[in-house]
Protein backbone atom coordinates (compact mmCIF):
# COMPACT_ATOMS: atom_id res chain seq x y z
CA UNK A 1 0.00 0.00 0.00
CA UNK A 2 1.29 2.80 -0.90
CA UNK A 3 1.51 6.28 1.64
CA UNK A 4 -0.56 8.98 1.66
CA UNK A 5 1.26 12.16 -0.03
CA UNK A 6 1.73 14.71 2.57
CA UNK A 7 -0.49 17.65 2.05
CA UNK A 8 1.29 21.57 1.02
CA UNK A 9 0.65 24.77 2.58
CA UNK A 10 -2.26 25.85 4.99
CA UNK A 11 -4.89 23.46 5.47
CA UNK A 12 -8.11 24.24 3.01
CA UNK A 13 -11.83 23.68 3.44
CA UNK A 14 -11.70 20.08 1.95
CA UNK A 15 -9.11 19.10 4.66
CA UNK A 16 -10.61 21.09 7.32
CA UNK A 17 -13.91 18.49 6.62
CA UNK A 18 -12.55 16.06 6.66
CA UNK A 19 -12.30 16.11 10.37
CA UNK A 20 -16.17 15.64 10.61
CA UNK A 21 -17.10 19.53 10.28
CA UNK A 22 -19.22 20.11 6.89
CA UNK A 23 -18.91 23.81 6.96
CA UNK A 24 -15.26 23.61 6.52
CA UNK A 25 -14.67 25.97 9.69
CA UNK A 26 -12.39 23.25 12.20
CA UNK A 27 -15.76 23.26 14.49
CA UNK A 28 -15.91 19.90 14.40
CA UNK A 29 -12.03 19.16 14.93
CA UNK A 30 -11.70 19.85 18.01
CA UNK A 31 -13.24 20.62 20.80
CA UNK A 32 -13.19 24.40 22.40
CA UNK A 33 -13.94 25.20 26.10
CA UNK A 34 -16.60 27.58 26.32
CA UNK A 35 -15.71 30.80 28.87
CA UNK A 36 -16.86 28.70 32.07
CA UNK A 37 -14.59 25.71 31.11
CA UNK A 38 -12.06 28.24 30.37
CA UNK A 39 -11.85 30.14 32.72
CA UNK A 40 -11.21 26.81 35.13
CA UNK A 41 -9.13 25.48 33.57
CA UNK A 42 -6.89 28.93 33.77
CA UNK A 43 -7.26 29.03 37.60
CA UNK A 44 -5.12 25.31 37.71
CA UNK A 45 -2.04 26.78 35.56
CA UNK A 46 0.69 27.37 37.85
CA UNK A 47 3.55 26.83 35.38
CA UNK A 48 4.89 29.92 32.96
CA UNK A 49 2.53 30.23 30.10
CA UNK A 50 3.04 32.05 26.58
CA UNK A 51 -0.34 32.85 24.52
CA UNK A 52 0.69 33.61 20.71
CA UNK A 53 -2.29 34.72 19.13
CA UNK A 54 -2.81 36.10 15.34
CA UNK A 55 -4.89 39.21 15.11
CA UNK A 56 -6.26 38.00 11.69
CA UNK A 57 -7.56 34.92 14.19
CA UNK A 58 -10.93 33.55 12.34
CA UNK A 59 -11.42 30.82 15.60
CA UNK A 60 -10.45 32.94 18.25
CA UNK A 61 -11.29 36.86 18.24
CA UNK A 62 -10.04 40.08 19.83
CA UNK A 63 -12.25 39.76 22.84
CA UNK A 64 -11.47 36.20 23.41
CA UNK A 65 -7.54 37.58 23.47
CA UNK A 66 -8.68 39.92 26.04
CA UNK A 67 -10.79 37.44 28.14
CA UNK A 68 -7.46 35.32 28.31
CA UNK A 69 -5.39 37.96 29.23
CA UNK A 70 -7.62 38.56 31.97
CA UNK A 71 -7.20 34.78 33.17
CA UNK A 72 -3.77 34.93 32.67
CA UNK A 73 -2.14 38.34 33.76
CA UNK A 74 1.09 36.48 34.73
CA UNK A 75 1.50 35.02 31.52
CA UNK A 76 3.12 36.46 28.51
CA UNK A 77 1.38 37.20 25.48
CA UNK A 78 2.47 37.77 21.82
CA UNK A 79 0.84 39.13 19.21
CA UNK A 80 1.21 38.36 15.65
CA UNK A 81 -0.05 41.27 13.98
CA UNK A 82 -1.77 40.34 10.34
CA UNK A 83 -1.36 36.59 10.37
CA UNK A 84 -4.10 34.03 11.66
CA UNK A 85 -4.89 30.85 13.81
CA UNK A 86 -2.13 29.06 12.16
CA UNK A 87 0.73 32.07 12.74
CA UNK A 88 3.22 29.10 13.03
CA UNK A 89 2.97 27.81 10.02
CA UNK A 90 3.09 31.61 8.39
CA UNK A 91 6.15 32.84 9.85
CA UNK A 92 7.54 29.73 11.58
CA UNK A 93 11.26 31.46 12.18
CA UNK A 94 9.44 34.58 14.40
CA UNK A 95 6.98 32.09 16.39
CA UNK A 96 9.95 29.85 16.89
CA UNK A 97 12.18 32.22 18.02
CA UNK A 98 9.53 33.48 20.75
CA UNK A 99 8.94 30.01 21.89
CA UNK A 100 12.67 29.59 22.16
CA UNK A 101 12.76 32.65 23.95
CA UNK A 102 10.58 31.67 26.00
CA UNK A 103 11.72 28.31 27.59
CA UNK A 104 15.08 30.18 27.79
CA UNK A 105 13.84 32.08 30.63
Amino acid sequence: MEPKPRRRGLPGAAARRECGDPRGDMDGCAPRPHADGLSQMAKRIEAPTLVLWGDQDGSFSAASQEHIRQLLPEAEHETYEGYGHNMFWEVPEEVGTAISNFLDK
